[in-house]
């Protein structure tokens, strides 16, 4: 069966950028009918336009203008913004990917194991300015928190993270679901078989045996990890990235921000731009050499 589009939706933290650079421009080869989509190849800006039309901020042209692209073209689209990393809004994300795209259309999602996903989406948010510990982060009563604003978009949700739920979503609204594990040996070659491209093609063999998601992640040691515990009240003091008195100028014009706050979101954002925190954890545990950094979910003290 010919599907409309094949849409790798990115969760973020599952080797989404290896896979586009290194696997997905060689299945498209396989498959000729399609013309890959990725964050280095959009020549048509077809990213930027799914991205409005996903926010609601599109403009009635850029509407029409990505429905006659979606209707003239097939596509092979990988993005990580298809739908939230954040299990709380899966459900309105999967509608509106429904609404842009139609059913007819093959979803590849790819999971990690648990712990290591989580621990992973916990450092990428310190790594770009979040300041809220572990179990500030992880929120596991939903109902508990959900009415509070400076946990509302900044928090994830543990009740809502199930891969099984996503997966049957997704189902409901679209023609195929592929779904894989990273950490599973066989998954390039469940992949590959999943859509139905010939694994015998040398190119394919090379991408893998060459293909290592894990020699990009970065894992902080605990003694780093503490120290950045420690440094986070004062970072919040002197609202230099904290953003719960500035979430909604996050996306303004410094111009649309009152006097008083431009100094301060400026700094912020500066902050953010260079990767401050992340810069830190690096050289502390780079410094400071001793165990790695554990992240425990469910239990009463999340890391050690």
């Amino acid at each position: 069966m010919k599907y409309n589009h094949i849409i790798h939706i990115g969760l973020g933290k599952v080797a989404s950028s290896s896979l586009q650079n290194e696997v997905f421009p060689v299945i498209v080869k396989c498959l000729s009918q399609y013309q890959c989509v990725t964050p280095e190849n959009d020549p048509d800006n077809l990213l930027t336009l799914i991205r409005r039309v996903l926010r609601n901020i599109a403009s009635e042209a850029e509407r029409i203008r990505i429905m006659n692209l979606l209707a003239k073209n097939n596509y092979f689209i990988s993005y990580e913004g298809l739908i939230s990393w954040n299990p709380n809004f899966w459900d309105e994300s999967i509608v509106r990917l429904n609404n842009l795209f139609g059913a007819n259309c093959q979803i590849i999602v790819v999971f990690r194991l648990y712990e290591g996903y989580l621990k992973s989406i916990y450092q990428q948010a310190l790594a770009t300015g979040m300041q809220l510990k572990p179990e500030e982060y992880f929120l596991s009563n939903v109902k508990k928190f959900r009415t509070e604003e400076m946990y509302e978009n900044r928090s994830f949700y543990l009740d809502y993270y199930n891969p099984d739920f996503l997966v049957s979503k997704l189902s409901s609204e679209f023609t195929s679901i592929k779904s894989y594990y990273l950490e599973d040996s066989e998954f390039l070659n469940k992949l590959f078989d999943g859509l139905k491209i010939d694994l015998g093609r040398d190119e394919l063999r090379d991408v893998i045996n060459n293909f290592n998601f894990k020699r990009k992640n970065i894992s902080y040691n605990r003694l780093s990890m503490n120290i950045v515990f420690i440094i986070m009240p004062i970072m919040k003091f002197l609202y230099v990235t904290d953003y719960t008195n500035f979430c909604k100028y996050s996306c303004s014009s410094l111009q649309e921000v009152p006097i008083r706050a431009r100094f301060f979101l400026f700094l912020s954002r500066a902050i953010k731009k260079i990767h401050l925190l992340d810069r830190l954890l690096r050289i502390f545990s780079r410094v400071f050499p001793g165990k790695k950094f554990r992240l425990i979910i469910g239990i009463r003290g999340y890391y050690k």
